[in-house]
């Protein structure tokens, strides 16, 4: 297991940075409740979507459609999880755009 896990991920009071210019703190990845995977967390933004670590650390977003599975790696770090969500909930409004019928 790494020694990064949720609770060190993602503490309540990190973003020191955000709060001395004063803006409200962002942090995408709270609307989503993580299951526990083998290497880290895993969000499911919307059926077949979701991020999560692999086993070198770094958060990547898998796509499943259709049979096919695609994937895309974003980096190690917070900024590489804000950007795999925010991806994320970019392909799930494409997807809701697609086919309607499907809530996601």
């Amino acid at each position: 297991m790494l020694e990064n896990s949720p609770q060190n991920l993602v503490p309540s009071d990190c973003d020191n940075a955000a709060r001395a210019n004063g803006k409200e703190v962002s942090m995408p990845w709270r609307k989503y409740h993580p299951k526990k995977g083998r290497y880290g967390p895993i969000s499911h933004i919307a059926r077949g979507v979701q991020v999560r670590r692999d086993a070198r650390g770094k958060w990547t977003l898998f796509v499943d459609r259709d049979g096919s599975r695609v994937n895309r790696t974003m980096g190690g770090g917070r900024k590489a999880l804000v950007k795999a969500i925010k991806a994320g909930e970019e392909i799930k409004s494409q997807l809701l755009v697609l086919c309607p019928r499907n809530r996601f």
